[in-house]
């Protein structure tokens, strides 16, 4: 389906959310290495608690700021 000028889907209103442009794919903010380790421990202890809902933004933002550590995509994945 054609959904006016430009190419197809250009008009279509989950286009925003589909390549992330309402906001979700901004980069994180500098953090110092203390503030870093001050959310990683917060993080581990919701986790460990088993406060999953309570980590789960936590973790999306260490990925975010280190997205090669598996640690941070295990932890991710096990929170949802």
């Amino acid at each position: 389906m054609f959904y006016g000028k430009g190419s197809v889907g250009d008009s279509c209103p989950w286009n925003g959310w589909i390549y992330g442009l309402s906001g979700q794919n901004q980069q994180p903010s500098v953090m110092s290495d203390a503030e870093l380790n001050k959310e990683a421990a917060t993080a581990d202890s919701l986790y460990s608690s088993q406060n999953m809902v309570g980590a789960l933004p936590l973790y999306e933002d260490l990925h975010k700021r280190q997205p090669e550590s598996n640690v941070w995509r295990e932890r991710l994945a096990g929170c949802c």
